[in-house]
């Protein structure tokens, strides 16, 4: 996958911890040129979707998210949602920017979680500076992750 892949990745997923991951790995599976992805994806059929237990997951969203992310929002778009996810710049609202700052001064990476699962899903920055997953991520209207980044 490339690095426009795994950006597409998180552009379609959640702002983890913060808002929107569920979406993330099913919307990564037709690229803009329609064509299916290869490995490592895996794409599934319409199945995943199907309504379950609450809305498209058997469980909501946790209840404390990172960042003053708003859990309606993150409800709505990881469970009762099929074709957007939050605003473009949603992330640039949260705490997210000034509470990272410490790791942010000290070049370290951190993790985001599915908001649903509290699954470990990225460690950010890998191979790239924290200016640079910052500036990518702006660029995107919310957190890019790269192939590095994925946590399997």
């Amino acid at each position: 996958m490339s690095s426009s892949s795994a950006g597409i990745l998180l552009a379609l997923g959640k702002l983890l911890a913060s808002v929107t991951f569920a979406s993330i790995l099913l919307g990564a599976l037709v690229p803009a040129n329609g064509n299916q992805c290869g490995p490592p994806c895996v794409p599934g059929d319409e199945e995943i979707m199907s309504p379950k237990e609450h809305g498209t997951s058997s469980v909501p969203v946790m209840k404390k998210l990172r960042w003053k992310c708003s859990w309606k929002e993150a409800d709505r778009i990881c469970n009762y949602n099929r074709h957007y996810v939050e605003n473009s710049g949603y992330w640039e609202t949260t705490t997210f920017l000034h509470e990272t700052k410490d790791a942010r001064s000290k070049g370290q990476p951190i993790e985001f979680y599915d908001s649903n699962t509290g699954r470990l899903l990225f460690t950010a920055p890998v191979g790239r500076s924290w200016n640079a997953f910052i500036a990518e991520s702006k660029n995107h209207g919310w957190p890019s992750f790269r192939d590095e980044e994925v946590r399997k």
